[in-house]
């Protein structure tokens, strides 16, 4: 997601809180901020894949299943697969990611990405995934994440 696309949502519960506390007076100033305060979480808490200098982190997003940070050294390549689905292949030996109790390789299909390691990202921007994994040096494969 582009940087503005990621201060949008902040800065339209800022202007509105500004327009309602201009038009109601301040006594729903609190109310305001209380409402700016969960729409931003609710927006953090929505993000579901990033990626940054530290690795790809895959987040829960609706899914009881914990954030997960790969660092770049494990990351063998990011997968997308069929709707939407992003998945991290990690690299033949690398230590288990923080979060990951435990992974099953089938001998039958040993690259094939761990569920434990895949998500469902809506509205996935494949043109900005591959330029971020690009710009840290992996690369984006197609298909495999399952």
């Amino acid at each position: 997601m582009t940087s503005w696309k990621r201060l949008l949502l902040p800065a339209l519960a800022l202007g509105i809180g500004l327009l309602v506390v201009t038009v109601l007076g301040r006594g729903l100033l609190f109310l305001t901020f209380l409402v700016a305060a969960v729409t931003l979480r609710a927006y953090r808490s929505s993000t579901v894949l990033q990626v940054d200098a530290r690795g790809v982190t895959l987040s829960p997003a609706g899914s009881r299943l914990p954030s997960v940070l790969v660092p770049w050294p494990s990351v063998h390549d990011v997968v997308v697969g069929a709707g939407c689905r992003v998945g991290v292949r990690l690299r033949p030996g690398a230590p288990l990611p923080r979060g990951v109790p435990g992974l099953v390789v089938d001998p039958a299909r040993p690259q094939a990405v761990q569920p434990a390691l895949v998500r469902d990202v809506p509205g996935l921007d494949l043109l900005a995934l591959r330029a971020a994994v690009t710009a840290y040096g992996n690369r984006v494969s197609d298909g495999g994440s399952s």
